[in-house]
């Protein structure tokens, strides 16, 4: 009995050895792969950088904040729908800003908008005060018919007294001019409105988007359109 208990304890124990010696070269070969990583990155080797991420990634499969890094990579080459997929995926296992703001970003770009709207929502959480990235959503949540989210997000902006030192390039035709976030924040709300049927509600929106800026050229043209709208009605 003695011998047998010996037995097993043995080969416990060099089951142990072989499981600790295992994990030891593991870690000397990812540790090898994030040298190789390190010096890709250094010279913009963004390829190698990858399949180094990637050989981490065979040898330590339950990490799966490889991802993030992946995420990172494929949006530095513009590979929007592997970053993305990258970014999606990191982002069941843990919240980061960096890759929060990536899988925002890629998710506009791919015009994935309820996914822009997800993301960008969980990028907010980190930059409350971003009147940029508050503007942004709320174009977005327009294009998605989502007035009242819009909506809620541009009165925000309205009510920032910083809304009305920082500005936002609007682009017009061919022109680009730089507008007050308020005033810009305005004029979607007159957009909204209109849509919603509100006419003179608009009319008041555009209005003050002209009185934060008289020659804004964007609500120029929308107050004119509505006058002229409610003319022929």
């Amino acid at each position: 009995m003695n011998q047998f208990y010996l037995t097993i304890s043995f080969i416990v124990l060099m089951l142990l050895t072989s499981c600790t010696s295992g994990l030891a070269e593991t870690k000397s070969q990812v540790d090898a792969e994030w040298v190789k990583y390190n010096r890709a990155m250094e010279v913009n080797d963004y390829q190698v950088a990858k399949n180094s991420v990637y050989s981490m990634l065979s040898l330590d499969s339950n990490n799966v904040t490889y991802y993030d890094t992946l995420a990172k990579l494929y949006y530095l080459t513009k590979e929007y729908e592997s970053s993305y997929t990258c970014a999606k995926k990191a982002l069941t296992n843990g919240v980061y800003e960096q890759t929060a703001d990536i899988a925002y970003r890629t998710s506009k770009a791919l015009k994935k908008f309820e996914d822009a709207s997800k993301y960008g929502g969980i990028l907010l959480t980190f930059n409350e005060d971003s009147i940029g990235l508050q503007y942004e959503l709320a174009f977005n949540y327009i294009q998605l018919y989502k007035y009242d989210k819009g909506s809620e997000l541009l009165n925000r902006i309205v009510l920032d007294p910083e809304s009305l030192k920082q500005n936002y390039n609007e682009y017009s035709g061919t022109a680009v001019q730089e507008i007050p976030y308020r005033a810009s924040a305005y004029n979607l709300l007159g957009f909204i409105e209109n849509e919603r049927g509100n006419k003179e509600v608009a009319k008041n929106m555009f209005q003050s988007a002209l009185n934060i800026k008289e020659d804004y050229k964007l609500a120029s043209e929308n107050l004119s359109a509505l006058n002229e709208d409610i003319k022929d009605q």
